[in-house]
């Protein structure tokens, strides 16, 4: 069977028009990230022990949007020190702790070690998912280690 050029222009457009109508790959609206990141991790407290300072909290269970959160992948804490002078560092990520999803109460935990008496810092935590959006902030908590405790203070921004 000969094809004509005219069928093989409309084979060509017929096949152009496909693609580019259903082979465009978009499943849906796009969204900013910013919606489907992880919540703010929920309880943050800190507690000093002789080792160092513990810091515990529960994971997020929602989105930003509060959608039920799927793609958790984990949690990075971050410390900034206060010197002698009283002037604040920049913050440092300390920890990157990978989420298991058979924690069955959500609740996690860090002990820094690296702390030294009579010196204040200040910590947060925050949760990104599989694709590395990451979420709102934990509430700043301030804590002077005193050696076998702790003073904590907490604070709203970091």
């Amino acid at each position: 069977m000969k094809i004509g050029r005219a069928s093989l222009r409309v084979l060509s457009f017929v096949s152009v028009f496909l693609l580019a109508v259903f082979g465009c790959g978009k499943k849906s609206s796009p969204r900013p990230p910013m919606e489907i990141a992880p919540g703010a991790v929920k309880f943050f407290v800190a507690s000093g022990t002789v080792e160092g300072v513990m810091l515990s909290w529960l994971s997020p269970t929602t989105t930003l949007n509060g959608r039920a959160l799927d793609e958790l992948a984990g949690f990075k804490v971050y410390r900034s020190e206060i010197n002698e002078d009283k002037k604040m560092g920049d913050f440092v990520e300390i920890s990157d702790i990978s989420f298991k999803s058979s924690n069955e109460n959500f609740r996690y935990q860090y002990l820094d070690k690296d702390v030294k008496p009579k010196l204040r810092y200040d910590y947060y935590v925050v949760a990104y998912d599989t694709k590395g959006d990451r979420g709102v902030l934990s509430q700043v908590l301030e804590v002077t280690y005193v050696g076998t405790s702790s003073v904590v203070i907490g604070r709203n921004t970091p």
